[in-house]
């Protein structure tokens, strides 16, 4: 397993870059794919570090790594990311928990179509439920792919509304989850009998008749599966079912798989490797006759102390802004201010579509270079061939201009290859937070949803394995194993609409278990997608099992701007067309 491990200038953790130079040659070029896009990523304060890993086929999995797991304070120095510190998985724990979830069903210990009235021993009697004679046909198969007609997320508690009366949850601060605690089993339950099945695509969400519901992404119903992998047969579920989901997880993948890094609970002895989780604010900047004239705040952070946040710009070719921000009693950013405009700023090129600048796609320069685009959404396209271009972004002396060419896939562009790199350019202003203080969750009755903890080392034999690869590690990997994301990759509901598949527009997303499928479109292998975020971090698995080709990104950032998916799929995307023409990067396709 190649290591391509950052671990430059610790005195400004956010530059960390892995060095492509230290590299063979095909780790070489995974390299110069990542190091723009995490360089990015980093240097605009939207991370503070970075785990990627790369598969191709069976070889050894690529590690890169990047900026801090955890910043410098007092006397303390940064300690730079590796391979074996350790993220939170968030939702990415999902595709672990629907794996045991379909060797369970392969044992004949379960199947997708028993309901909860078949399960009422774990769940309690529902007849008395709202809703209780339709709750009882809710099937395992329909909490798996979401289409159970239960909401997402369990409401906060409003003033003088208890848990045990309705199954909120009580409020929390930056986004974090009540710990066992503080809300447990019996409040979980409440909420399945006193929540109501609705169809939750439309607004407001009128409640359903039948089943199955349209798809809505639900960490209750994928949880409420986790809690019954883990009950003994004929007994309620307790707190104590959290524990055994770990157990039935750790049994049947992590052992098999030689994953030593995976953890509910990090041990002692593995607690130094651990990253902090941040969320940090993020802003763009606006340049006038070369000033900042404005900054627009696109992520307001979380765990900010209260008043003021330092925020400073750098690059773009000027000097002399000066700017203040302030967050609130919630701790996110709340308003950012230019007292200073500065002068000799430039904006920076943008990416245009038919002439039409795409707000939602930074590009990278490097030494007046333009080296990479990043797509913060795919951007759909008609019939007609659409044409990129960039615009702007040349320094006073000018140079020649850069190209680029977007690749379509399914009627979405998702990645904008850069042909021919131009000279001349000049990258935008950099605004850059200083970063909030680290948030920690703790255990909660949801954790077969979100809660695990992995090092990359660990994860990559995962994603090799979601593949359907039949080694990694050194160690074969169990046919139950690969038997079960068979099944648990195989689409069953469309997300969008009516569940039935046979209504569902081509190439739309399709849900497995736990899993995201985007089918084969014109001869373009499927791909396979899962993406997580709790409080502090975002995490991103992209598999395409026909090109041998997997991607995972584990960020310690967290927010609306997904981090580690967006960066995840730049990668991904980037190298899924290598291969699609047959790049000698890229494995032999099967």
């Amino acid at each position: 397993m190649l290591l391509v491990s950052a671990v430059l200038g610790l005195a400004d953790p956010l530059t960390h870059r892995a060095l492509a130079d230290e590299a063979p040659s095909a780790d070489a070029a995974l390299a110069a794919v990542v190091d723009p896009l995490a360089g990015w990523t980093l240097a605009h304060g939207r991370a503070i570090g970075l785990a990627v890993t790369v598969v191709l086929g069976e070889d050894r999995p690529a590690i890169l790594t990047y900026g801090s797991a955890k910043l410098a304070t007092g006397q303390r120095a940064a300690v730079p990311v590796g391979p074996d510190t350790i993220f939170s998985l968030g939702s990415n724990t999902k595709v672990l928990t629907t794996n045991v979830l379909a060797q369970w069903v392969a044992d004949g210990l379960i199947a997708l179509d028993d309901d909860l009235g078949d399960l009422a021993s774990a769940v309690g009697p529902l007849g008395g439920a709202v809703q209780g004679a339709l709750k009882q046909q809710i099937t395992v198969g329909e909490m798996a792919i979401f289409t159970s007609g239960l909401l997402d997320v369990p409401p906060t508690c409003r003033d003088g509304e208890q848990p045990a009366e309705t199954g909120c949850m009580p409020p929390q601060k930056d986004g974090l989850r009540p710990t066992l605690p503080h809300y447990g089993a019996s409040d979980f339950l409440t909420l399945l009998r006193q929540t109501r099945l609705r169809n939750w695509q439309a607004a407001p969400p009128p409640p359903v008749t039948a089943l199955p519901a349209p798809y809505n992404y639900s960490n209750t119903s994928n949880a409420l599966v986790g809690l019954i992998l883990g009950t003994p047969v004929g007994q309620p579920i307790t707190n104590k079912s959290v524990n055994g989901w770990f157990d039935e997880v750790r049994t049947r993948i992590l052992r098999p798989l030689g994953m030593r890094s995976t953890f509910l609970r990090v041990p002692e002895e593995a607690r130094a490797r651990v990253a902090n989780g941040y969320s940090p604010a993020f802003g763009a900047a606006t340049v006038e006759d070369g000033a900042i004239a404005s900054v627009a705040l696109i992520e307001v952070g979380a765990a900010y102390p209260a008043g003021s946040v330092a925020v400073t710009v750098e690059g773009g070719g000027g000097g002399g802004a000066l700017l203040s921000a302030t967050a609130g009693a919630d701790g996110r950013v709340t308003t950012v201010s230019v007292s200073d405009g500065g002068a000799g700023y430039h904006q920076g090129p943008r990416l245009a579509l038919d002439g039409e600048v795409v707000a939602t796609a930074p590009v990278i320069v490097e030494d007046g270079r333009v080296v990479a685009v990043m797509l913060r959404a795919p951007i759909a396209v008609g019939a007609t061939r659409p044409r990129f271009t960039i615009v702007g972004g040349q320094g006073p002396t000018g140079g020649t201009e850069a190209r680029v060419a977007g690749r379509a896939i399914g009627g979405l562009v998702r990645v904008v290859e850069v042909t021919d790199g131009g000279s001349g350019y000049v990258s935008s202003p950099i605004v850059r937070f200083a970063p909030p203080a680290p948030q920690h969750q703790g255990v909660a009755i949801v954790a077969p949803a979100g809660f695990l903890k992995a090092s990359m080392r660990d994860m990559a034999r995962f994603t090799q394995a979601a593949m359907l690869a039949r080694r990694t590690g050194g160690r074969k990997i169990p046919k139950p194993i690969r038997d079960a994301f068979r099944l648990a990759q195989t689409p069953f509901a469309c997300e969008v609409g009516p569940p039935a598949l046979s209504g569902c527009p081509a190439g739309h997303a399709q849900a497995g278990l736990g899993w995201q499928v985007f089918p084969k479109v014109g001869g373009k292998p499927r791909v396979l997608a899962k993406d997580g975020a709790i409080a502090g971090f975002t995490t991103q698995t992209l598999v395409a099992p026909e090109l041998g080709l997997g991607v995972m990104v584990m960020a310690s950032s967290a927010g609306s701007s997904e981090v580690a998916p967006q960066l995840a799929e730049a990668v991904f995307y980037s190298l899924y067309v290598r291969c699609l023409r047959g790049d000698p990067l890229c494995p032999q396709r099967k």
